[in-house]
C-alpha cells in the first residue's frame, strides 16, 4: 500500500462569493468565484499490493475544500468516488481492471517504480458549488498505476511477401503476427531467435508491446539460411515457429567442358534447403542442347523446376557443334535471387 499527498492545483478557480448557504449559491447564475481559491488538497492510498497489478484497484482518500465549501462529487478515473465520511474528509472507489486497460499508456520507464511498463496516470475531477463544476485535474507525475496483463496463450504467425519463406537479409519480406488471448490486451511479450533481427535492434532479442487487440505485427529479417526457431513467451504462455529464409539456386558442377558427341549431367540446389521455384535459361547454340524433363532450357522463357522438385539437366553436344562458350543460368523465380552462371566450354 502506497499513499501520496496530492496538491489538486487549480481544481476550482477561485472561491464562490456568498459561501455560507451552498445550496443558494448553487442556484444563483449569477455567482462568482474569486481568484484566491486555494484548492482541494487530498491523500490518495492504492490498494495495489505493491506491483504491477491485473485485477480491480481499490483508491481511497481523504479530500478536503481549502475554503471550506461544500465538495458535490468526486470522481477518480471517470468512476464516483463514495463519501465515506463528511463531505469527503473520507472517500474510496474500486476501479476495475478495465477501466485501467482502457485508460492505459505504454510507457518505457515512466512509471513511478522507473521499471518499463503500462502506466495509468490518475485523473481526478471534483464538483463544487462554483460554476464551470466538475474542474477536472489530471496527476502526471505523482502518482500512477503499473499494471502488467496476464497472458494465458499465444499464437505466432508468419505473412512472407511471395510463397512460404523470404530472402536473406530484407526486413521487408517477412511480417510476423503475435497474438494473445482476449485477456492478453497490452501485454508485453519477449521474443527471442538467433540470428534473427527484430525492428529497431540487433539480432537475438525484442520486447514487442500487444496493442488492444491483444496483437502485436513487426517485420523481422535475417541473414541465417534454412529454418531459424522464433520464441514468444509472456509469463507461462509460450509460442514458437520458424522463419524460413531461402538463398539462390546453386548449380554443380559450376563449369563444364565438352567435345563432339559427348554430354554433362547438372544438377542444383537452393542455398538454405527451402523449396523454392527456380527458373533456368540456357543461350542458344547450334548443335547443343539443354534440357530437362520439364522442357528446353534455351526457350526464351526458359524452364520453371516447381519447389521441391529435383533441379537438374543434361548438356548434349552434337558433332557439328563449334568451339564456343556459353552461359546457363538459374534465380530463384520469387525474389529473383540469381545463381553465378555455370560456364560450358564448348572444344
Amino acid at each position: 500500500m502506497r499513499t501520496i499527498i496530492i496538491s489538486l492545483l487549480s481544481l476550482f478557480v477561485g472561491s464562490c462569493d456568498g459561501a455560507g448557504d451552498t445550496s443558494d449559491f448553487w442556484q444563483d447564475p449569477g455567482a462568482s468565484c474569486s481568484q484566491d481559491n486555494p484548492g482541494i488538497a487530498t491523500t490518495v492510498t492504492v490498494h495495489d499490493q505493491g506491483g504491477p497489478v491485473s485485477a480491480n484497484v481499490r483508491i481511497s482518500g481523504s479530500a478536503s475544500h481549502g475554503d471550506g465549501y461544500v465538495i458535490r462529487n468526486l470522481f477518480v478515473l471517470g468512476l464516483k468516488a463514495e463519501n465515506k465520511g463528511f463531505n469527503f474528509d473520507s472517500w474510496e472507489v474500486t476501479v476495475p481492471y478495465e477501466v485501467l486497460l482502457s485508460r492505459a499508456e505504454v510507457a518505457d520507464g515512466s512509471c513511478s517504480d522507473e521499471r518499463p511498463g503500462l502506466c495509468v496516470p490518475i485523473e481526478i475531477e471534483a464538483a463544487d458549488p462554483c460554476p464551470g463544476s466538475p474542474h477536472p485535474v489530471t496527476i502526471s507525475d505523482a502518482v500512477d498505476l503499473r499494471i502488467e496483463p496476464k497472458v494465458k496463450n499465444l499464437a505466432l504467425s508468419l505473412d512472407y511477401a511471395s510463397g512460404d519463406y523470404a530472402p536473406p537479409g530484407d526486413m521487408a519480406k517477412a511480417s510476423l503476427r503475435v497474438k494473445g488471448d482476449d485477456g492478453a490486451a497490452y501485454a508485453s511479450v519477449d521474443l527471442s531467435a538467433n540470428g534473427v533481427v527484430f525492428p529497431g535492434g540487433g539480432p537475438g532479442a525484442f520486447k514487442v508491446r500487444l496493442d488492444k487487440a491483444a496483437e502485436a505485427n513487426l517485420f523481422v529479417s535475417s541473414e541465417r539460411l534454412g529454418e531459424s526457431v522464433i520464441l514468444a513467451r509472456s509469463g507461462d504462455a509460450s509460442a514458437s515457429i520458424n522463419l524460413r529464409i531461402g538463398g539462390r539456386p546453386i548449380l554443380v558442377p559450376s563449369q563444364v567442358s565438352l567435345g563432339q558427341s559427348s554430354s554433362a549431367y547438372v544438377s542444383g540446389l537452393v542455398e538454405g534447403g527451402i523449396p523454392a521455384p527456380v527458373l533456368c535459361r540456357s543461350a542458344a547454340v547450334s548443335g547443343v542442347s539443354v534440357t530437362a524433363v520439364q522442357g528446353s532450357l534455351t526457350d526464351p522463357s526458359g524452364v520453371i523446376f516447381p519447389a521441391g522438385s529435383l533441379i537438374s539437366f543434361v548438356i548434349k553436344v552434337d558433332d557439328t557443334a563449334q568451339p564456343t562458350i556459353f552461359q546457363v543460368s538459374c534465380e530463384d523465380d520469387r525474389y529473383r535471387q540469381q545463381s553465378a552462371p555455370l560456364v560450358v566450354t564448348i572444344q
